[in-house]
C-alpha cells in the first residue's frame, strides 16, 4: 500500500488494491504507461538517486485514478539526462509531491553536488546504451 496508505486511502476507487494487500493476492494492474520492448528503465536507480516522484508522474497526489501526466517519450527522458541538475533532490524528499522552497540557483546548486557525489555525469547518459539494450 505504500503511498496509499498515506494518499486517497479511503478513496472507493482503491478498493481492489485494499483488497489485494488482505488477500495476498496480485492487483491486475491496466498500463498507463508502456515502454518498448527494447528500453530498459531502472526505477529504482532514479529514486536512489534522488529524482522525485513528481518529474516523471506528476502530481500524483492530487489524482483519485493515477493518470499519464508526462510523455514518457525519448526526448522526455534526454532532456533529463542530459542536464539532471535540477530534477534532483535529497532522498528523504523523493516522494514529496509539493515544489521543494528553493529558488533556482538552491535546486541547480544541489542537483550538481548531488551529481558530484554520485559520479553522475551526463555525457555519459545520453549513450544510447544507457537506455537501449
Amino acid at each position: 500500500m505504500t503511498c496509499h496508505s498515506q494518499l486517497w486511502d479511503k478513496a472507493g476507487v482503491l478498493a481492489p488494491v485494499r483488497a489485494s494487500l488482505a488477500s495476498g493476492r496480485p492487483v491486475r494492474w491496466q498500463r498507463i504507461a508502456q515502454l518498448p520492448d527494447y528500453v530498459y528503465f531502472d526505477h529504482s536507480i532514479h529514486i536512489d538517486r534522488g529524482v522525485g516522484c513528481v518529474e516523471c508522474h506528476g502530481r500524483i497526489d492530487r489524482m483519485p485514478l493515477t493518470a499519464r501526466a508526462k510523455p514518457f517519450r525519448m526526448g522526455f527522458c534526454l532532456d533529463c539526462h542530459r542536464d539532471p541538475s535540477t530534477r534532483l533532490r535529497p532522498a528523504s524528499l523523493v516522494t514529496r509531491m509539493e515544489p521543494l522552497p528553493w529558488t533556482s540557483d538552491e535546486r541547480r546548486r544541489f542537483g550538481k553536488a548531488a551529481m558530484a557525489h554520485f559520479g553522475i555525469d551526463p555525457r555519459k547518459l545520453d549513450n544510447c546504451g544507457v537506455c537501449h539494450r
